[in-house]
């Protein structure tokens, strides 16, 4: 089946049959590049660029190559739709965006999951992360789902790149299910934390890859 812009459209509003919709999962999962069917006039990569730039203002930038973000969702589901139609390799395969590890740096992880006296964390597909209960820090690489048991400040960072970055506090509460993603784009870093209540506001392609990995 051809994927195409009006069929890449129709799914994102859940309109697709199920052939339809299982074709374009196939083709968001498939690491074998498969051409997008777009109107020969459209400059795919530059208006791949402009649309990236146009969501970088939705994030709290912290520094000028990595930005950290307490998800608020303001019409990305939206700007999704021009992702999708104008470049399926900007988002293709979401799993594949979230950033993985270097060689030894999930060490310190010995389970798909793990319970601390603060916080119970699961992990994604080669993801990891490591808490100091004395600092209220967690340390992780890819995509987490972490469920903080009482109210607490805590801080993120990322170690995927093998040198930690501190992200400034953020308020958790107690019982709330958040999920934590370490995404790259080119460059560019963008570390995430949105509340579990939130994922289906997410675009589709982000769903599935959270569905798949944590069963939600």
């Amino acid at each position: 089946m051809n994927i195409s812009e009006a069929l890449i459209e129709k799914y994102h509003h859940g309109l697709c049959s199920r052939e339809e919709a299982e074709a374009i999962e196939k083709w968001l999962e498939d690491g074998d590049e498969q051409q997008l069917e777009l109107p020969e006039h459209i400059p795919v990569e530059e208006i791949k660029m402009d649309v990236w730039k146009d969501l970088q203002p939705q994030f709290n930038i912290s520094t000028p190559s990595s930005k950290s973000v307490f998800w608020k969702y303001t019409g990305m589901a939206a700007a999704a739709v021009i992702i999708f139609m104008l470049g399926g390799s900007f988002l293709k395969n979401i799993s594949g965006a979230f950033t993985t590890p270097p060689s030894g740096a999930l060490a310190r992880v010995t389970s798909v999951s793990d319970q601390t006296e603060a916080l119970k964390i699961e992990f994604g597909r080669e993801s990891g992360a490591s808490y100091s209960q004395e600092d209220k820090m967690l340390d992780f690489c890819g995509v987490v789902k972490i469920t903080p048991k009482e109210n607490m400040k805590l801080s993120f960072t990322s170690f995927c790149d093998g040198n930690r970055e501190t992200i400034k506090e953020i308020d958790v509460k107690g019982g709330t299910t958040y999920f934590a993603m370490d995404l790259k784009h080119q460059n560019s870093s963008e570390l995430i934390v949105m509340d579990k209540n939130m994922v289906g506001e997410l675009p589709p392609i982000v769903q599935n890859s959270l569905i798949a990995q944590f069963g939600i």
